[in-house]
């Protein structure tokens, strides 16, 4: 009786492994194509892949990813507004709309998905920030035209322009600084 059980239960652990192994090759593989940039190949593996498993959550991210990507942002828009009905509390597949919907040059779209993602998930800042980004895009092409019409003579519209041009490494540089321990006479305070 003993040695069935045994049988059974390391013919169960190695089917299971196989099928772990089966679960996360697509993915794997999808993901390798989407490294070389090979786009259309990279959704023939996550469709085939989610005919096996439809609500694997990884084939169905990269399915969205693989479509924006492909620059067919019509079916990109479809698929994660589903994805949304489907999952209304995953913040992500808003965010990923609102990228389709700037990818594809809709900024009112993309601001009104910003702005309802952040009334339904005002905990997560992605939202903030993803409605900054747009605003932050506004400013510098205003500041950019600005320039275009004064040239040197305004060289406040100057920096703000760089500095909207370079904001990302800008904040980097700001967290690093904010980051080293600041030294006052003979103590060292730390960050908190």
């Amino acid at each position: 009786m003993k040695l069935r059980f045994s049988i059974r239960f390391f013919i169960i652990i190695y089917l299971s492994i196989l099928a772990a192994e089966a679960w996360a090759g697509p993915v794997e593989d999808a993901n390798k194509l989407l490294g070389e940039q090979a786009f259309e190949a990279a959704l023939k593996v996550v469709e085939d892949g989610l005919k096996a498993d439809r609500n694997n959550e990884n084939l169905l991210a990269l399915k969205g990813y693989s479509l924006t990507k492909l620059g067919r942002y019509k079916e990109a828009i479809k698929f994660y507004k589903r994805m949304i009905r489907r999952a209304p509390k995953d913040a992500q597949w808003m965010a990923n709309l609102i990228t389709v919907y700037r990818w594809q040059g809709d900024t009112d779209k993309a601001i009104e998905t910003a702005e309802l993602m952040i009334r339904t998930f005002s905990q997560n800042p992605r939202g903030y920030e993803m409605l900054g980004d747009i605003y932050l895009q506004f400013a510098r092409d205003y500041y950019q035209q600005g320039v275009k019409t004064a040239g040197e003579k305004n060289p406040s519209l100057n920096r703000k322009l760089y500095v909207s041009s370079n904001f990302n490494q800008i904040a980097q540089n700001l967290v690093a600084v904010n980051q080293q321990p600041v030294k006052r006479s003979s103590e060292t305070i730390a960050p908190k």
